[in-house]
């Protein structure tokens, strides 16, 4: 339990929490909407834990290194 906490739980929290406001709800109805507001959340949560890792402007030069 004490690992679960500490990998897999903060994540969690801080989507519903930081992300998704305080109260933690969808601001949208139905499973496919849901999924993609969830989905969004995540990427937004991954992209600012990459940012924090390798800074803001090497996460820049390597979006513009991306094939169109």
């Amino acid at each position: 339990m004490t690992r679960r906490r500490a990998t897999v739980e903060h994540p969690f929290g801080t989507i519903k929490y930081d992300l998704m406001g305080n109260g933690g709800r969808l601001l949208v109805r139905g499973l496919r909407k849901g999924r993609g507001e969830i989905s969004l959340a995540v990427l937004t949560y991954n992209l600012k834990r990459l940012m924090n890792h390798i800074g803001t402007e090497a996460l820049k030069a390597r979006l513009r290194a991306l094939p169109a």
